[in-house]
């Protein structure tokens, strides 16, 4: 859609300017005037381009993106899989060992600090798991940048352990995300209640 490579490592700047660029040419303004094929043409191509670019400016998207081009699915409401050994079975892929455990672990310290009112405790967790969501995207894009190529819908026996590893850290991403999304929250319920205060 936006002619970039297939690939983790982006030029986003380049890339912004090529999605301006089709985007410009394929807004609905230009094709107010158009027959109704030429405009609806233009909304799902624009609706598709928005798509995209939201996908390769996110790594967390463009690396799953990558990984669905493997076969892999990330983000499915039954939970993260991969294909199967037969034609089009699908495999669950298990949870990063010890994920649940260090998440709830997590939960119950942000509670805690949130009911004692400990504001400090709070940011500090928050800035524990920054930490870690930077580490484990870090840890992403390195392993896409050792794989010999690309993954594609048939990718190589060898990048299997290197798509797995990465499907784990975009599951661990997953997690930490909401967590942060928590604190987030926490910290617009506190800033409301001390404007009414």
């Amino acid at each position: 859609m936006l002619n970039v490579p297939k690939a983790f490592a982006l030029d986003l700047a380049q890339a912004e300017a090529h999605f301006r660029e089709l985007s410009r040419i394929v807004h609905p303004d230009r094709f107010a005037t158009s027959d109704p094929r030429a405009k609806r043409f233009s909304t799902q191509r624009t609706v598709q381009l928005n798509e995209a670019w939201r996908t390769l400016k996110d790594p967390v998207r463009r690396a799953e993106y990558l990984l669905s081009q493997a076969g892999f699915d990330i983000g499915a409401e039954t939970g993260a899989s991969r294909p199967g050994n037969s034609a089009g079975a699908r495999e669950k892929i298990a949870l990063p060992a010890g994920l649940l455990a260090r998440v709830l672990e997590l939960r119950e310290d942000l509670a805690d600090a949130r009911s004692d009112g400990d504001q400090a405790r709070v940011q500090s967790l928050a800035g524990q798991v920054r930490q870690r969501l930077g580490e484990t995207m870090e840890h992403v894009a390195a392993t896409f940048a050792e794989m010999p190529k690309v993954p594609s819908c048939q990718p190589e026996p060898t990048s299997q352990p290197a798509l797995e590893s990465i499907a784990h850290d975009l599951i661990e991403l997953r997690y930490l995300r909401r967590f942060l999304d928590e604190v987030d929250a926490h910290d617009e319920a506190q800033a409301a209640g001390s404007t009414h205060a």
